[in-house]
């Protein structure tokens, strides 16, 4: 599913504060470029265990990939900042390491200062984003 980033619109919802981030389809463009390894390793420990993640009814096959083999994903990764909340699929670390995606600097600056997924610190960043996150989009 393809949702340009930036976006107001996420996948399951939507709101003021919220903004996809690498929704990508392999009929679609999107900006390729280096992301700092810091940056990636970062991404993965995020992706490890995260707090929020909101399973679909199903699973997205990477469509970048020409292969069979292409991994799949199923859920989003909520990465919250001081005033804006990223929504992002799990695939996500796949398309910055294997297709050379590279997110917005915005995300990645949220992404550096993030805190632990699930500790207090990251709880308390995304608190005024939970009504909007449980809206439907």
């Amino acid at each position: 599913m393809h949702i340009p980033d930036l976006s107001h619109n996420c996948y399951v919802s939507s709101g003021k504060s919220l903004r996809a981030i690498g929704w990508l389809e392999g009929n679609h463009s999107f900006t390729k470029g280096p992301v700092s390894e810091l940056a990636i390793q970062r991404l993965r420990e995020h992706l490890q265990q995260p707090f929020v993640n909101i399973d679909s009814c199903g699973s997205h096959r990477c469509t970048l990939c020409e292969s069979s083999a292409a991994p799949e994903g199923n859920g989003e990764l909520i990465i919250p900042s001081e005033k804006i909340c990223f929504v992002a699929p799990t695939l996500i670390s796949h398309y910055v390491e294997v297709h050379r995606y590279q997110p917005p600097a915005e995300f990645i600056q949220a992404l550096l200062a993030c805190p632990p997924q699930g500790s207090s610190s990251y709880m308390k960043l995304l608190n005024p984003f939970i009504g909007e996150l449980s809206s439907a989009a």
